[in-house]
């Protein structure tokens, strides 16, 4: 970040205005850098569930294949992704079970949970590289 010599008066509102100013310029430098980290740990979340989760046939693509990222928002301070499934619930079914035809309950894949790992890990990912950004940033 630029480092600007400041001469402030006495003033408590200008004192004010003086540190608003300069917070917004970390926030904008910061959101400038933290965006394309954002997008890159979405992308590796779901390549990590597309790893992970359940194949019927190979060489078919099914539902492994349905997993994709989008731009949910994007705002002067805020980024955020959507990761999502184009075959709505089966995700759901898969990684929590559903009750059977019969009365019973079918138990979830045999791959066991392959989103809830994958959010976990991005999560913990994300928080490392943002405080990576952030450290680098001073």
């Amino acid at each position: 970040m630029a480092k600007r010599n400041r001469r402030v008066n006495s003033n408590r509102q200008d004192i004010g205005a003086v540190i608003s100013e300069i917070l917004n310029e970390y926030a904008d430098e910061i959101t400038g850098d933290i965006s394309p980290v954002v997008k890159k740990t979405a992308d590796e979340a779901v390549r990590n569930i597309e790893t992970a989760a359940p194949r019927r046939r190979k060489g078919t693509e099914g539902y492994y294949n349905s997993w994709n990222v989008e731009k949910a928002n994007v705002t002067r301070y805020e980024t955020s992704y959507v990761i999502y499934s184009n075959q709505p619930g089966l995700p759901h079914l898969l990684e929590f079970g559903h009750a059977s035809r019969n009365g019973g309950r079918v138990g979830p894949s045999p791959a066991g949970g392959h989103i809830a790992p994958a959010e976990k890990k991005a999560a913990e990912e994300l928080e490392r590289r943002i405080l990576e950004v952030i450290n680098n940033a001073g």
